[in-house]
């Protein structure tokens, strides 16, 4: 019995359900049933239950003497990370993934092993189904016998298009962004944008030593779910964890290692999450512009000195530069490009490391479900250096003069001497003492811009 309550203890602080927030309720009671499986599996195969926590949003299982985490994209895309029993990365053998591509059969995605990236991939070559299907996982360790790993119901994560990060919660993939004003959104594909049952927690790192636990609430103008922090709660890089609470009281979970807080805009353009660090780019002009915070949403004060930018059908990447005077990312508009409609992907480069994210549907402002944003695809790098994509071109600028006429002068002119006291008043005359406006009263020649770059043209 001692040994049962120790292991949902651990099944607790591994995947973060216990309550952070006093004021939200705690999961029910039995509702770890399935991370307490999992982890006793891992007891008995001797591998450490830290080994056995996702490090990047994707679904965990155990094959033979190591652990693998898999993450299916719509795009056809398969991303796969291997541990062993102390849960360090493992970067030799084989690793091949079969999934259910859109209208045909099963069928087997070999992966390799990308060194900058540091996670093994492959790619269906094909649509992948949103929905939850079984997925079949084989690791061979070099010099060692194959493994095999049936994953029950995978959804299969979107591609994100938030500004967020995707992870794997029980049958669905929500995608979770925490805005650094204390915001959390997560959003679920729209055509079920809403869950019919149930609710989601999220735990989001704070810098302290436990993260703060909040509830998130859908807001049907929006059409994504939304929760706000306390009023002292900052919120930080690190792990972040959300629950999916059942009807049933069965709760099922996700985490990455890395969450990354989006900076607060500066450019109106789009937030691109790539690694450690987020981006935001805007085309201005005939240039395209971009900034770079860390993963707390603080912007960078020496960022690497190059960004590029990867276009859909763009034969090379639009490489950006740092503008040391204008503390921002510098490159000209590559032409015949639609930033508002064209897919692209982020790629961050730092110390020999490279860091990916894609999007391919933008969003609006205008269409209730939050900025347009890109999220990165796999596990993040230890440092920085970016690849970034656009937006739309600049909404066009009006500007208004209002030069009001000066008042007209009035001239008054005594004659002297006056034999009998008269006075001559000449209104419009050049001559003699008179009171003059120069023209500096308020409003005048001053002029009221509107640059077009308001929200509501993201």
């Amino acid at each position: 019995m001692q040994s049962s309550h120790r292991l949902l203890a651990a099944a607790s602080v591994l995947l973060a359900a216990c309550s952070q927030d006093a004021n939200t309720p705690p999961p029910p009671p039995g509702a770890f049933g399935a991370a307490a499986a999992l982890l006793a599996q891992a007891a008995s195969a001797g591998i450490t239950a830290s080994a056995v926590a996702p490090t990047f949003g994707g679904k965990v299982g155990i094959a033979g003497p190591t652990v693998v985490e898999v993450m299916p994209r719509t795009d056809g895309l398969v991303l796969a990370e291997v541990r062993d029993a102390a849960g360090a990365p493992v970067s030799t053998g084989t690793v091949s993934v079969q999934v259910i591509a859109a209208g045909s059969p099963p069928r087997t995605v070999p992966l390799r092993y990308d060194s900058d990236l540091r996670v093994f991939e492959g790619n269906a070559g094909a649509e992948l189904p949103a929905g939850p299907s079984n997925v079949v996982v084989t690791v061979q360790p070099a010099g060692a016998q194959p493994s095999v790993v049936t994953l029950p119901q995978v959804p299969v994560a979107p591609v994100p298009a938030y500004g967020g990060q995707v992870l794997l919660v029980g049958p669905i993939a929500p995608e979770v962004r925490v805005d650094s004003d204390g915001s959390v959104h997560a959003y679920l594909p729209e055509d079920s944008a809403r869950l019919p049952s149930g609710k989601l927690y999220v735990n989001v790192p704070t810098g302290q030593p436990e993260p703060q636990r909040v509830e998130l609430q859908y807001v049907e103008a929006e059409q994504h779910y939304v929760a706000q922090l306390g009023p002292t709660a900052r919120p930080s890089g690190g792990a972040l964890s959300v629950e999916f609470e059942a009807q049933q009281g069965q709760v099922d979970h996700g985490r990455t290692a890395h969450a990354v807080v989006t900076p607060a805009s500066r450019l109106d353009g789009t937030v691109v999450v790539a690694g450690d660090y987020g981006f935001e780019v805007a085309p201005v002009g005939t240039e395209l512009h971009a900034t770079i915070a860390d993963s707390s949403g603080v912007y960078v004060s020496a960022p690497p000195p190059s960004v590029q930018v990867y276009v859909a059908d763009q034969p090379a990447p639009v490489v950006m530069r740092w503008d040391n005077t204008r503390r921002i990312y510098v490159a000209p508009l590559p032409p015949r490009v639609n930033f508002e409609t064209d897919p692209f992907r982020v790629e961050v480069r730092h110390n020999g490391r490279r860091h990916r994210g894609a999007v391919r549907v933008h969003h609006h402002r205008g269409r209730g479900r939050g900025p347009r944003h890109v999220v990165v695809a796999a596990p993040p790098p230890r440092g920085p250096s970016v690849v970034v994509v656009g937006s739309a071109p600049p909404p066009p600028r009006v500007e208004v003069r209002v030069q009001a006429p000066p008042p007209p002068r009035v001239e008054v002119r005594v004659s002297h001497p006056v034999p009998h006291g008269s006075v001559r008043i000449e209104a419009g005359g050049r001559h003699g003492m008179g009171h003059h406006d120069n023209g500096r009263h308020l409003g005048h020649g001053m002029g009221h811009r509107d640059n077009g770059r308001h929200r509501g043209h993201r």
